[in-house]
C-alpha cells in the first residue's frame, strides 16, 4: 500500500497505534520504510499509556534509521487503543510529563526516571539522520499551550475550521514565546476529513463516520469549549456522550447518525472538487504546512468511495500540493 501511495504521488502516510484494531504500528512502519524511498511515515497517533516513553522513543528512532529520516512520531492522549483495554484517555497531569520525557529521549538527552539517569544509549552507535520530530494531536487550549513548549509540531484535530486553527496557532505561538522559545521553530498541521463527490449528500455521507470520531475529541471530559462556536459545542458534547465505541469511525454508529448534515459540511471538506479545494486552501492559509487526510468510512458505499478517491488523487491532491 505504501509503495502504491508513493507511486501515486502522496507525500506520506500515518498509521494508528491501536493494538486491538490493527497490527503493531512500528512493524508496519518498518515494512513501509523498506518498500519506499521518499514517502513520509509516522504514527497518527500513539498514546502515553500502552508504551513507556523510552520504549516508544526507541521504536520511533529505530524506524527513523531504517527510513533514513522520514519518520514523524505523532502522539495524543489516547482513544481507541485505550478504550479497548478498559482505559480512558490520559489526563493532562499524566500526559505532560510523559510528553516531556518522550521529547527528551528522541533528542538523545538524559531523562530522570525516579532517580535513575536514563537515555537511549544506542544513539551513540546508531546515529540518527535527524531527531524524530514529535507531533502532538491537539484539540483544547491546555494541551496546545503545553505541546507548544516541548514538541516540534502540533497537528490540530478540530475539523476543517480555519478560524479555530488560527486560534490554536496564536495560542501555541504565544505559549512558546512565553517559555523563551522561538515560535517560528514550531510547525503546524491539521487532520482533515475530506470527500469529493458531485452529489453533496453522498459526499456528506462518506465523512459521517470519521467526522464523528474527530468531533468527539472536542467534547471530551475536561474540554473547556474554548475556540468552539456555540452552534457546534452542543454537537461535540452530544457525540462524545453517546459515542459508540464498538463502532469507532463507522458511519452507522449511533453517535455518527445523530450528527446533522449542516454540521458535517462545516466540520469536513465535502462536495465538488472545486469546493473541497477552496475549503482546504482556507486551512492552509490559516497557517498549516501539513494536511493529514482521513478518507471515507469503510462502511460507506463502495462506488461512492471509489469516486471520492479518484477525484482526490486526480484533482484535489495536485491542487493542494502546488
Amino acid at each position: 500500500m505504501a509503495k502504491r501511495l508513493e507511486d501515486d504521488g502522496y507525500n506520506g502516510i500515518v498509521v494508528v497505534d491501536s493494538q486491538c484494531l490493527a497490527p503493531d504500528s512500528f512493524v508496519g512502519l518498518t515494512v513501509m520504510a523498506l518498500a519506499t524511498m521518499t514517502l513520509g511515515i509516522g504514527t497518527g497517533v500513539t498514546n502515553p499509556v500502552t508504551r513507556h516513553p523510552a520504549a516508544l522513543a526507541a521504536a520511533a528512532a529505530a524506524v527513523n534509521v531504517v527510513a533514513e529520516g522520514r519518520m514523524v512520531l505523532g502522539i495524543g492522549r489516547g482513544d481507541s487503543a485505550l478504550f479497548h483495554i478498559g482505559r480512558e484517555p490520559a489526563p493532562l497531569r499524566e500526559f505532560k510529563p510523559f510528553l516531556a520525557d518522550l521529547c527528551s529521549y528522541v533528542r538523545g538527552e538524559i531523562v530522570d526516571q525516579d532517580g535513575t539517569p536514563s537515555s537511549l544509549r544506542w544513539f551513540k552507535t546508531w546515529p540518527q539522520p535527524n531527531h524524530v520530530p514529535v507531533d502532538v494531536a491537539c484539540t483544547g487550549p491546555k494541551i496546545i499551550e503545553y505541546a507548544a513548549t516541548v514538541a516540534d509540531r502540533i497537528t490540530f484535530a478540530v475539523g476543517v475550521n480555519p478560524e479555530r486553527i488560527r486560534w490554536g496557532i496564536d495560542l501555541a505561538r504565544s505559549a512558546r514565546k512565553a517559555a523563551g522559545l522561538d515560535p517560528d521553530d514550531l510547525k503546524f498541521g491539521a487532520y482533515v476529513q475530506c470527500a469529493a463527490h458531485p452529489d453533496i449528500d453522498r459526499a456528506t455521507a462518506l465523512v459521517r463516520g470519521t467526522a464523528g470520531t474527530f468531533a468527539h475529541f472536542s467534547g471530551m471530559e475536561g474540554s473547556t469549549g474554548e475556540g468552539q462556536s456555540v452552534e457546534d459545542r452542543a454537537q461535540f458534547e452530544a457525540v462524545h456522550e453517546n459515542y459508540e465505541r464498538k463502532k469507532h469511525t463507522m458511519a452507522t454508529a449511533r453517535h455518527a447518525q445523530a450528527l446533522d448534515d449542516d454540521f458535517l459540511r462545516r466540520f469536513a471538506a465535502v462536495g465538488s472538487p472545486d469546493k473541497v479545494i477552496a475549503r482546504l486552501q482556507s486551512v492552509v492559509d490559516a497557517g498549516v504546512d501539513r494536511l493529514v487526510f482521513t478518507f471515507p468510512s469503510r462502511d460507506t458505499d463502495l462506488d461512492d468511495q471509489r469516486i471520492a478517491k479518484t477525484l482526490f488523487a486526480d484533482e484535489i491532491m495536485p491542487a493542494i500540493q502546488s
